[in-house]
């Protein structure tokens, strides 16, 4: 029974959100977690060491390699044309079976303004499709993150 109720929050995609429990007023640590049976998004806003913002894909189908290193992907989302960028591949050791790509964003706030309500992202390295994922209800994301990174994120 539980395991049906997983399987159908996943084929459903589902939204988590995070934030930085011991300073809940720094807007630090705001993230925005999207699962889903295709893979998963998530965007994350500054840290202590980084005041910047990121996107990052998670599949099983991703590389896995040993250490995190600077690779070229193409990445579409949604129509737009195809672009060729860098992005951090690495393997978190809480999921050792899925790789991670990571995109770095203008900034938190245009991670923020340029949200979509559904969105879609396709990888491919080499050629090959590595992930085609998405998510819908991108508003909760976005009034979350918001909120978050005005040192709110309970609001």
């Amino acid at each position: 029974m539980q395991e049906e109720k997983e399987f159908e929050k996943l084929r459903n995609g589902y939204w988590v959100f995070f934030h930085d429990k011991q300073h809940p007023g720094s807007g630090k640590e705001c993230i925005a977690f999207y699962g889903s049976a295709t893979g998963s998004i998530q965007f994350a806003g500054p840290t202590a060491s980084y005041d910047g913002a990121t996107m990052t894909l998670m599949g099983l189908e991703l590389p896995r390699p040993d250490k995190p290193e600077k690779i070229r992907v193409d990445l579409t989302q949604d129509a737009e044309p195809v672009r060729n960028i860098s992005a951090i591949s690495f393997v978190s050791p809480d999921t050792p079976t899925a790789g991670r790509l990571t995109f770095a964003l203008a900034s938190p706030e245009e991670m923020v303004k340029t949200m979509e309500e559904n969105y879609r992202a396709k990888v491919s390295i080499d050629g090959k499709e590595v992930i085609n994922t998405s998510y819908k209800e991108g508003s909760k994301a976005r009034e979350f993150l918001s909120q978050c990174l005005a040192g709110r994120p309970g609001k």
